[in-house]
């Protein structure tokens, strides 16, 4: 028979606290985590504290809104620094059977989307057809994700989500990506290109498992089937 590698990927708005970043590391250990990727982490000289010492982080500059942290020693990892900013950061991962280039986003509430979508769709052009993986706290909102309404940066991203040919993982019976006292929503978003979609499985929101008012989202990517001995 066959069995089948896998890996799993976590996202996480840690709201620039030092508590939830102190919680990451028990996290990423008891989900088995290969990468965390983060949004408005609380950082010292440019990279997240409270991280395992041997991680690997993918951001840029003294204060980075969204950081790649890759936790499990067997992934290998290329930052794309020609592709990565303040709030985005973009790294190759490569694993046996499978490489991909993984994006991550933070878009400040404050701001337009314009300049973030346009680094997202910089980033899938630059992929050349190599498989994407893109997560973000996108703070929009739209049906299709599980919101009551839509508003209009929700509908710049079913835009790219079209014109781009990407896949949404979000389940809205997982519940809000989003909880505090009296606000709930779903802002937090997983986007994969068509090739790499047949081997994503379980995307799931992990409610309260930190401080942060941003529930945990993981999901796993099949690598490859490997046979094994029958007994």
């Amino acid at each position: 028979m066959a069995a089948s590698l896998q890996m799993r990927i976590g996202q996480l708005n840690c709201a620039r606290s030092l508590e939830v970043m102190a919680e990451i590391r028990t996290v990423a250990e008891d989900l088995a985590l290969a990468i965390l990727c983060v949004q408005e982490p609380y950082s010292l000289g440019g990279r997240p504290v409270g991280l395992p010492v041997r991680s690997r982080c993918v951001s840029l500059g003294p204060n980075p809104m969204a950081a790649i942290l890759v936790l499990d020693a067997k992934v290998g990892v290329l930052r794309l620094e020609h592709l990565c900013s303040r709030y985005t950061a973009v790294a190759e991962i490569s694993v046996p059977g499978l490489s991909f280039v993984l994006v991550n986003q933070y878009y400040q509430f404050a701001d337009a989307p314009d300049v973030y979508l346009g680094e997202l769709r910089e980033v899938i052009r630059a992929a050349r057809g190599r498989p994407v993986v893109a997560v973000m706290d996108a703070n929009a909102r739209s049906p299709i994700w599980g919101s009551h309404d839509t508003c209009e940066r929700g509908e710049a991203f079913e835009n790219i989500i079209l014109d781009c040919n990407l896949y949404l993982l979000n389940d809205p019976a997982q519940g809000p990506t989003y909880e505090r006292p009296g606000a709930r929503s779903f802002i937090d978003l997983s986007l994969v290109s068509a090739s790499i979609f047949h081997r994503v499985a379980q995307w799931e929101v992990h409610p309260r498992r930190t401080l942060s008012d941003h529930n945990l989202i993981t999901f796993k990517i099949e690598l490859e089937h490997r046979p094994t001995r029958s007994s």
